[in-house]
């Protein structure tokens, strides 16, 4: 599966790391971000059929290189910061995207023509219409546990002190009326 590196609003950052620098890892990475966009889309529509309720959102899927960096370190709050090709190539694919749409820019297609159909846009982007089979991942093992210590460095403020209150200073002491 692929790993929320950050949320802002409605968006999602999100991506699918290649397990090896292989054209077949790569394409790998790539189908999966593409079929996950897309069973993102298909649930949302089953919603708004279900429900009053419309939340509409654009996909764009890049892919190349990645730089990951963790940049902070005052008072313990870390954020993760993410660069490279993939990320602008899914931030141009996203704009080239109307609501509901998953838009694959040019390098993602051709990692993923031959197993997905789409529409081409333009020279660059490439509407998908059929992402093929969506196989979900296992859920995380029960058995597997990490310590709340090692996500507050990345919870946004308000969240972490809601889950880890700051300690109060105990009441000034009121002097004794005569």
């Amino acid at each position: 599966g692929g790993d929320v590196l950050s949320i802002a609003g409605d968006a999602l950052l999100c991506y699918w790391p290649a397990a090896v620098d292989t054209p077949e890892a790569l394409t790998d990475a790539t189908l999966a971000a593409a079929r996950a966009g897309f069973a993102i889309q298909q649930r949302l529509r089953e919603r708004e059929a279900e429900t009053e309720h419309r939340f509409e959102t654009r996909i764009g899927v890049g892919a190349g290189d990645v730089v990951l960096g963790f940049v902070g370190g005052f008072e313990g709050r870390w954020e993760v910061i993410a660069g490279g090709a993939a990320f602008h190539d899914a931030g141009a694919a996203e704009r080239a995207a109307r609501s509901g749409d998953v838009v694959l820019a040019r390098r993602a297609w051709d990692y993923a023509q031959g197993q997905c159909t789409g529409t081409i846009l333009d020279g660059n982007f490439t509407l998908v219409t059929d992402s093929g089979d969506v196989v979900l991942p296992p859920l995380p093992r029960d058995d597997v546990v990490l310590p709340f210590s090692v996500f507050p460095p990345f919870l946004p403020f308000s969240v972490r002190n809601r889950l880890t209150p700051a300690p109060r200073a105990p009441p000034a002491w009121l002097p004794d009326a005569p």
